[in-house]
């Protein structure tokens, strides 16, 4: 995650006790990710769908069987990190799944979304989602930057923000360099050179 969203959470060692939520999170690849980091004090994991056991068996997690939108009547606590890797259309997941969430969000805390793309999108396509996507978002979240990241399928790519109001300098970093794709790190081809379908 520091290096997806570099500058949080903060200089030097980690804080400790940082409160995650994972929307859309059944059956809980990234709960399970989530509590295996020592800078993660707690995970909401909300979903309706139910969590694999051994997920729910971390002392860190707490299931909220229940919609994206009933999330702030739920929490109090603000979130210092949002991840999303729901399979729907990415639109949707900005729609219904992380705007309602943006009052339990802290300020600067990242957003680390999946975009889901339909079958031979194309780098147009991408584009345009992307673009849709950020318009969607803003001005809740800022500091845009989209990666196609190793674990990415071809049909996916990850999309970082940051919720508006903080000072992270991974927000201020990616405003400066707009928004990037990153590809050969993560073991892809080069998006300048794209192929023909992803």
């Amino acid at each position: 995650l520091a290096a997806l969203a570099p500058g949080w959470p903060g200089e030097g060692s980690p804080r400790s006790g940082l409160h995650a939520i994972d929307i859309g999170a059944a059956p809980g690849g990234w709960t399970e990710v989530l509590c295996a980091l020592p800078y993660i004090g707690s995970v909401v994991a909300v979903d309706p769908a139910d969590m694999d056991p051994g997920v729910m068996a971390c002392p860190k997690v707490t299931h909220l069987a229940i919609r994206a939108e009933d999330v702030a009547a739920s929490t109090t606590k603000p979130a210092d990190l949002v991840v999303c890797d729901a399979n729907i259309d990415a639109r949707d997941a900005c729609r219904l799944l992380i705007l309602p969430l943006k009052d339990v969000v802290a300020p600067g805390a990242p957003l680390v979304l999946t975009l889901k793309l339909k079958r031979r999108c194309g780098a147009g396509g991408i584009e345009l989602v992307r673009s849709e996507c950020v318009s969607l978002l803003s001005p809740a979240f800022t500091g845009f930057k989209l990666l196609w990241l190793f674990a990415n399928s071809r049909n996916e790519r990850t999309l970082i923000a940051f919720r508006a109001g903080g000072d992270c300098a991974g927000a201020a970093a990616a405003d400066a360099a707009d928004v990037s794709i990153v590809g050969e790190a993560a073991g892809h081809k080069s998006p300048a050179s794209p192929p023909a379908a992803v």
